[in-house]
């Protein structure tokens, strides 16, 4: 995906998807506002049986219906720009992170998708996702996801089980572990969470 170049503070650009986005100056990074799908509606209830009908007697009415459960609440995305399609990635411990509201809580990290718009080449370019909770930092990931040389993007990431569940108020950063011998320009990471 390609943000616009020449970006000012508070500019909102929207994919063809409907995910929004908003350029952050002091961040420089341009940060998620909404999209994600809407889950769907729950099942209808059972119909309730009908009364007897005996004459001149009305019958019973029948019971009502038990209700169908709540849809799926659906996916939130939330995508960072790690580093603009014209610069050479390096490696780096990711220092601007993104808060979760409180309405993410119980959300577990479902995917991760890593790319890049000018592949690097030889080794591989690596990153993994980071969670602080109360000043405690844990991997997201169990190992680093891997965009190999000449790769535009992975969506391969093994997901720690025990960390994978977010709260409101947590913090998420990216950390890129490790780049190509010759480095990729411009690299950005999404994360899925349900």
């Amino acid at each position: 995906m390609s943000f616009p170049n020449g970006a000012t503070d508070g500019q909102l650009y929207t994919t063809a998807l409907g995910t929004i986005y908003q350029y952050s100056a002091a961040r420089t990074a341009w940060l998620i506002l909404g999209g994600g799908t809407i889950g769907p509606a729950g099942q209808t209830g059972v119909m309730g049986q009908t009364g007897l009908m005996f004459a001149p007697v009305t019958g019973i009415q029948g019971q009502t219906g038990v209700q169908g459960s709540q849809g799926n609440p659906g996916s939130a995305p939330i995508a960072f720009v790690l580093f603009p399609d014209s610069v050479a990635c390096y490696a780096a411990t990711g220092t601007v992170g993104v808060i979760i509201p409180a309405g993410m809580t119980g959300k577990q990290l479902s995917e991760v998708m890593f790319g890049t718009d000018t592949p690097g080449t030889g080794g591989s370019m690596t990153a993994n996702v980071r969670k602080a909770s109360s000043g405690t930092h844990v991997n997201m990931l169990t190992s680093d996801i891997s965009l190999s040389s000449g790769s535009y993007k992975t969506n391969s990431a093994s997901i720690s089980s025990s960390n994978k569940t977010i709260a409101g108020g947590d913090m998420v950063f990216v950390d890129i572990t490790g780049v190509n011998t010759t480095p990729a320009n411009g690299a950005s990471l999404t994360m899925m969470f349900q």
